[in-house]
């Protein structure tokens, strides 16, 4: 693994905990999934709309427009990669949300249902 992609891990590791310490933590003074699921959904429609709805993802110059030249198009297929590689960060902050709202469903749906197996 590339040294890059270790310190991205370190980070998403750190976040889930954080963010889900945090969750659970705030939970008992306010309504804190209000605030994670706009700051989640914010994130992920300027993930989307930055890497341009991944129209980029798997592009070959052959599959574009014959209206373009090579070098647009390379240039296109760079970019599209480029705007990938700037966004990742913003996969560190979105995951450990969609992390935190699964424990909470967990929390309160899976957990009340084991204990109820076990009485």
């Amino acid at each position: 693994m590339k040294p890059e992609n270790k310190l991205l891990a370190l980070i998403l590791l750190g976040n889930s905990i954080l963010f889900s310490v945090a969750y659970f933590a705030l939970a008992k003074y306010f309504p804190i999934y209000i605030v994670y699921l706009a700051v989640g959904a914010v994130l992920t429609v300027i993930f989307v709309v930055y890497n341009r709805g991944f129209v980029g993802k798997g592009l070959t110059p052959d599959r574009m427009s014959d209206s373009m030249t090579l070098e647009e198009k390379q240039k296109f297929i760079d970019d599209c990669a480029a705007r990938m590689h700037r966004s990742r960060w913003m996969i560190t902050v979105i995951f450990p949300i969609i992390l935190a709202f699964c424990l909470d469903m967990m929390y309160l749906f899976l957990l009340p249902m084991l204990e109820g197996m076990f009485q």
